[in-house]
């Protein structure tokens, strides 16, 4: 296969020429460390509420919260291609760090969720419905299926909640700003 040379490169791409091609991928370049500077600032406001806070957890929650970790990280060890002897052998050490996982996930939740209370931060249904847009998007389906799927799951307030933690991050990071 040949590359194509930079006129065919701007027709395919459906630019003008290269110059707006450098332009491109400079927005997307700012973009992109825009996003990643945004979301480091936010593991820092979680890190920081996870040091401050240490209480039990609801056993019963924990072991739901260490399935659920277990089956996302057994789903990433299929897609990487790992094989089951693989994970055999690294069983502890996969079921200590779901369970790590699992208690500190826990745990943040139960902080925003916290702060959610006390500075009256909810989640509308329209938000409810632009996050699920944005999602059905990625996973290429239709977002009135993907709701119907996750109220099937029982998976509706989950992600209710995902929303509101990020709403709350969001506002402990815009009162630093302040």
């Amino acid at each position: 296969a040949r590359l194509p040379d930079d006129q065919e490169l701007i027709k395919k791409l459906g630019l003008e020429s290269m110059d707006c091609l450098r332009e491109s991928c400079r927005k997307k370049l700012f973009e992109m460390e825009k996003f990643m500077a945004e979301h480091r600032r936010e593991k820092e406001v979680e890190e920081h509420l996870l040091k401050k806070a240490d209480f039990d957890l609801p056993e019963s929650q924990v072991n739901d919260e260490i399935r659920l970790a277990l089956d996302r990280m057994l789903h990433e060890a299929h897609y990487r291609g790992l094989k089951r002897e693989d994970l055999e052998k690294n069983r502890d050490a996969i079921v200590g760090s779901a369970t790590e996982t699992a208690k500190r996930s826990l745990r943040l939740r139960y902080l925003l969720g916290g702060i959610a209370e006390q500075e009256g931060i909810a989640v509308s249904e329209e938000e409810t419905e632009q996050e699920l847009a944005k999602m059905a998007v990625n996973l290429r389906m239709k977002s009135g299926q993907l709701r119907a799927d996750m109220e099937k799951n029982g998976r509706l307030d989950d992600f209710r909640e995902r929303i509101r933690d990020d709403k709350v991050v969001r506002f402990i990071l815009d009162g630093l700003k302040r």
